[in-house]
């Protein structure tokens, strides 16, 4: 059996145009700073998930979930790392209209990347596409390199989707009032996506 590219695009779409981490954070980052600002963290993010998505693919996600205490502390780690984001996004001082250059978001290329680590979407769909789309009976290195391949071209879209999200917010949102509740409500989704990591 070989994977199924129009089956595997489709979850790959469905995947990687819903709320994460890393969407949430594309939203509300390029909504405060503008869309070139985002633009780091946005390469980043694909980088970082592409390359875990191979090194899933080809056995690594298996042998980490192996040891229970880097699991452990992979796990608490997301949940500090992404309940201290959640809470900068949310405590920002409310400002109408894109930021100036001089503000960046928190997290550049590498920081994105690194942060794939610790991302409980990313690890999920990992495990999700090792167990469930490539096949051991095929050539492994063909499927792992179609499957990171169509997530890195659909993700780059669905990332641009989410920053047009927070640049068009932007403009909308008009008083620091408005703003402040479009950071609680980006923050509160951040603090949510943690809940798969805790149960």
């Amino acid at each position: 059996m070989s994977i199924s590219i129009p089956a595997f695009a489709a979850f790959a779409i469905a995947a990687s145009f819903t709320p994460g981490p890393n969407n949430i954070m594309l939203a509300a980052g390029s909504s405060r700073y503008g869309a070139r600002a985002v633009m780091p963290m946005l390469w980043g993010i694909q980088f970082g998930f592409c390359a875990m998505l191979l090194a899933s693919g080809l056995g690594l996600a298996w042998s980490l979930m192996q040891m229970p205490l880097l699991q452990a502390v992979m796990r608490w780690g997301g949940v500090i790392w992404l309940l201290w984001l959640a809470w900068k996004i949310g405590s920002a001082p409310p400002k109408a209209g894109i930021s100036s250059a001089d503000d960046k978001p928190a997290l550049d290329v590498i920081g994105a990347a690194l942060f794939q680590l610790i991302n409980p979407k990313a690890w999920l769909l990992c495990l999700a596409v090792a167990s469930s789309w490539i096949f051991p009976s095929e050539p492994v290195l063909p499927q792992v390199l179609i499957t990171t391949g169509l997530f890195f071209v659909i993700g780059i879209f669905a990332s641009t989707f989410w920053v047009a999200i927070g640049t068009g917010t932007a403009r909308l949102l008009g008083t620091p009032q408005r703003v402040r509740a479009f950071n609680i409500v980006m923050a509160l989704l951040l603090a949510a996506s943690v809940l798969p990591l805790v149960f």
